[in-house]
Formats: C-alpha cells, sequence, structure tokens
C-alpha cells in the first residue's frame, strides 16, 4: 500500500492514470482486526517555571504566573489493552475509536491516579501511606511469624522515611510557589535594560551537594544584584551626571528589596533537593532517566 497502484485504462488513443495518493483516497484500507496490547503505562511530571523568554506570554503576568504555580508529579495513566474484530473501513476510523476507548477508560478508573499528581497531591499520599505502613506493617508480621518488634520496626522506619521525604517535597513545593510570584514581581518593578540572569546548577546528588549549589547560588544573586546597580549608577552619571546616577541607583531598589524573597527559596530548594537524595538515592537516579535528554 505504501507505494500505491498505478492502473491505466484506455480506449484508442486515450488513458486514465489512477496516481497511489487519488488510490488510497478513493479505497481506504479495511482493517479486519486490531490489537494494541501490552497496556502502556505514562507517567507525566511537569515543574511550572517563569516564561520570561516567551514574548507571546511576558505581557500577561497572569498566564505567567499561572503556568509558573502549576505543578504535576507522578501523575499516571494507563492506555488499556484493545481488541477489536469487527473491522474497520480507513485508518482515521480506527484512530477515533482507540482515542475513544482510551479517553473513556481514563475518565471512568484513571482520574484518581490522574489527580494524585496536581499540586502537592503526591507528597500528601505519600505521607498517608507511611501512616498506613505505621500500622499494617506490623500486623502483617505479626500474621506472618509473631514477630510484633520486627514489624513495629518496619512500621516505625517506613513512616519516618515517608515522612521525611514529603515534608521535603511539600516544603520544595511551598517556596518553589514563592520564588515563582517574586520572579514575576521581579520582572514587573525591574527596568527593561537590566533582567535577572538565572544560573543553572546540576541537581545535588547529596545533602553536601546541595549545600555548595546554595552557597553559589547568593553568591550570584548578590554579584548579579551589585553589577546591576553600579552598572545604572556609572551610566547615568556618565551621561546625565550626579543627579541621573542617583535616580538610577533608587530605580534599582524595588528589585533590590524582592531579591531575597528569589534568592531564600532557591537555597532552601537547593538544601531540601540534597537532603531528598541523601535519603532516597533512587530519586536521583530516576530525575537522570527522566530529563537524560535535557
Amino acid at each position: 500500500l505504501s507505494s500505491g497502484i498505478n492502473a491505466e485504462y484506455g480506449a484508442g488513443n486515450s488513458s486514465i492514470t489512477i496516481s497511489p495518493d487519488q488510490e488510497l483516497e478513493a479505497s481506504p484500507v479495511f482493517i479486519k482486526a486490531f490489537v494494541f496490547s501490552p497496556e502502556v503505562p505514562i507517567r507525566v511530571d511537569y515543574k511550572g517555571k517563569n516564561l520570561r523568554g516567551d514574548k507571546s506570554l511576558i505581557s500577561n503576568p497572569v498566564t505567567n504566573l499561572l503556568i509558573g504555580l502549576a505543578q504535576l508529579n507522578c501523575s499516571e495513566l494507563r492506555l488499556r489493552s484493545l481488541c477489536y474484530r469487527q473491522g474497520l473501513l480507513g485508518y482515521p476510523r480506527l484512530l477515533e475509536w482507540a482515542v475513544a476507548q482510551w479517553v473513556n477508560d481514563i475518565k471512568t478508573s484513571q482520574l484518581p491516579s490522574i489527580l494524585g499528581g496536581v499540586g502537592p497531591m503526591h507528597s500528601f499520599v505519600q505521607l498517608f501511606s507511611g501512616v498506613v505502613d505505621l500500622v499494617y506493617l506490623p500486623m502483617q508480621q505479626y500474621r506472618e511469624d509473631g514477630r510484633i518488634v520486627k514489624g513495629l520496626q518496619r512500621g516505625a522506619n517506613s513512616f519516618t522515611h515517608s515522612t521525611a521525604v514529603s515534608f521535603l517535597q511539600l516544603t520544595t513545593k511551598l517556596f518553589s510557589s514563592i520564588q515563582c510570584v517574586a520572579e514575576v514581581t521581579y520582572d514587573l518593578v525591574s527596568p527593561s535594560q537590566h533582567r535577572r540572569s538565572s544560573p543553572s546548577f546540576q541537581h545535588p546528588a547529596d545533602f553536601r551537594e546541595g549545600l555548595v549549589n546554595a552557597y553559589q547560588v547568593v553568591t550570584s544573586d548578590i554579584s548579579s544584584r551589585a553589577s546591576s546597580i553600579q552598572h545604572a549608577a556609572v551610566y547615568n552619571h556618565s551621561t546625565k551626571g550626579i543627579t541621573s546616577a542617583i535616580g538610577g541607583v533608587l530605580r534599582e531598589l524595588p528589585p533590590t528589596l524582592i531579591l531575597p524573597f528569589i534568592t531564600l527559596p532557591k537555597v532552601i530548594t537547593q538544601l531540601s533537593n540534597g537532603a531528598q537524595n541523601h535519603l532516597k538515592p533512587s530519586t536521583l537516579k530516576e530525575r537522570e532517566e527522566k530529563y537524560r535528554s535535557t
């Protein structure tokens, strides 16, 4: 079918040529049976960010803020197995039928797993799971071999680990939201010729690397702000004198006052990420696999 069919029908010197595209349009493919297996699990992660570089959205602070605050963490859905043996005419009808089946299955049975990743819900789910383990694991261990003390230890370890990781995740999300709001405000009050530059840091592998990144965040933000103030003073003084230089420095005061509300959340985020990866090393490996192309 990919090569099409060329056919000629003639009477005398006249002929009609059917091109491959015309042949496919005139004769849709009849699909006798369709099987989609096995089911495909999909996990969606989205971390909101300030879209300062997008000229189409920077003019709308409200849209920028909503996109920045949006979060998806481990929202899971499945494209279930499909089997259809009654025949379908054409690929568009096949695709329409498959999408309808998947959408209906997601609406009826998968909404909890999807909504469980919206905002901080995944962290609350983990916290609840730790509480359940604190009660369930001792009972399970007692039923198996009667060693309730070992069950209590397992439950306490699971509860402590889940609580610590969930608390760090909630802390990171809270301060990330504060940082997003502060960044939007910063861009609104900053002089147009001086935009804040944010250096990127590697995700800390442990708490020590988190401390190093946090220190670099502080020094980078202070250095960048000092450079902006100095540039404003020197530039205005060289063009219009001392009065203009004072005015340039005063115009830099609003973003300078807002900067701590950006720097502090970034510091806490670095420390929290380092602590999470220290407590749960698999988190870093999962992140590397998830973002290996970026």
